[in-house]
């Protein structure tokens, strides 16, 4: 068996938006992830930038040359005027529009901002993929390579953007090869899939242990559903029993999953029985909470 790695990952950043995961390179012209510093192609520090920044300065270009307008036609308006009264007005007129045109930029800046942002992706949606499919690539290079950390800290970061099966299974292939913690910043919701994949379904095992607040309805029903593959498995009905505590969190989920959690009662350890039995009020069927009590006070040794 392979010696499972001992990892720490990098802090996660969270955004408003997916498209903050993403940079442009200045120095070569190519989108990458934000968590490539220098860029990975050209080797330039400090010359990325996001794709925000790019959008407020391409609004501030704009707001600066209407203000330059206005400036050209009170100059314009200076030459021609015939008198120092029209001249005066003219300077008055021109001061309102200038407030009133940095009023109204000030005002709506973040949806000029956010709109040009969607017109810049729109217009360079091509050369994104592209860059992305290149990074994908790397991603499945490192992996080949045994370079597990490096591809699942890159895949973190893709899949912010590009969320598919291929990448899940890609990000389990990686996770498989790590010696899980608690202290480990983990993730479940983001790789479930749609078929039976024992990758993941050991995957779910192991943070059932660690992180029983990570179990949600959707990764119980995932158990549920290819139970008879889980059940070849070694430990299979710990599996199964193991992924089913994930209930206790919640009367909801208790009295949704209690029928078949009363089939693995024998596998659950102690503590997860008395916590049972401490939230049985939340079976709504009385036949079924019962039969349930019984048995815990049976697996617990009572009379």
């Amino acid at each position: 068996m392979t010696e499972k790695l001992v990892v720490q990952f990098d802090q996660l950043p969270v955004y408003d938006s997916p498209l903050d995961y993403l940079a442009y390179c200045m120095g070569c012209n190519t989108y990458h992830m934000t968590d490539q510093k220098p860029c990975i192609k050209c080797g330039k520090a400090d010359v990325s930038v996001s794709l925000e920044c790019i959008a407020e300065k391409t609004v501030k270009r704009h707001f600066l040359n209407g203000m330059g307008i206005l400036v050209m036609l009170h100059a314009l308006m200076f030459v021609v005027s015939m008198s120092w009264i029209a001249i005066l007005l003219g300077t008055v007129y021109t001061i309102v529009c200038i407030v009133l045109y940095g009023g109204i930029y000030l005002r709506y800046k973040e949806a000029y901002c956010k709109k040009e942002l969607e017109k810049h992706v729109r217009a360079n949606s091509q050369r994104i993929k592209l860059d992305l499919e290149k990074q994908w690539e790397e991603c499945k290079e490192q992996i080949n390579k045994g370079d597990y950390l490096g591809a699942y800290e890159k895949l973190r970061y893709l899949s912010q953007l590009v969320d598919n099966e291929e990448i899940r299974v890609y990000k389990l292939v990686c996770l498989n090869h790590f010696h899980l913690r608690k202290d480990l910043p983990l993730e479940l919701k983001t790789v479930l899939l749609p078929d039976c994949n024992m990758l993941l379904i050991r995957y779910i095992y192991e943070v059932a242990k660690l992180k029983k607040e990570l179990i949600d309805e959707a990764t119980i029903n995932y158990i549920l559903r290819y139970r008879q593959q889980v059940l070849t498995e070694e430990k299979g009905e710990e599996i199964v029993a193991s992924v089913l505590g994930g209930a206790l969190r919640s009367k909801f989920l208790l009295n949704k999953y209690a029928l078949a959690l009363k089939e693995y009662l024998p596998y659950l350890p102690k503590e997860r029985l008395l916590r049972l039995r401490k939230i049985q009020d939340g079976i709504s069927d009385e036949a079924l909470r019962e039969e349930i009590i019984s048995q815990i006070a049976t697996l617990v040794g009572e009379e």
